[in-house]
């Protein structure tokens, strides 16, 4: 056979093996993208369900904006919207070493402070503070 052939057949075949590996690269995205969607409505809905009573996140205490707050813990932040009436405890060195909870005011947190928060998560995807832990 002749070496231009040969070329031209190399290159032909690159091109349609190329094409084909973006085409189902795209297709492959799409498909993964709409999977995810349909799974995202159903973990809301379900962690919004009254049957979850309550759900727990921990972090160091990051930032405070008003009643939004941000903890963070292994490189992973959470801003989380703390409701009027929110109870908050204090218990540990801060509390004065006693075993038993302190109740304090939203106030008195301080940047860098452990926290264990009951939340909820709402329909629309919001995180609702409920209760607060100080640890």
């Amino acid at each position: 056979m002749k070496k231009p052939f040969l070329i031209i057949l190399f290159l032909a075949s690159w091109i349609l093996f190329a094409s084909l590996g973006i085409w189902f690269g795209i297709f492959y995205q799409q498909q993964k993208d709409l999977i995810g969607e349909k799974n995202i409505g159903n973990t809301l809905k379900s962690l919004s369900s009254k049957n979850i009573a309550s759900i727990i996140a921990y972090g160091q205490l990051t930032r405070t904006e008003g009643r939004d707050i941000t903890i963070s813990y292994l490189g992973d932040s959470m801003k989380i919207l703390i409701e009027d009436g929110c109870k908050i405890y204090l218990i540990g060195s801060r509390a004065g070493g006693q075993s038993e909870k302190k109740e304090i005011n939203f106030e008195e947190i301080k940047v860098g402070d452990h926290l264990n928060i009951t939340i909820k998560i709402m329909p629309d995807g919001q995180i609702i503070g409920q209760s607060i832990l100080i640890l």
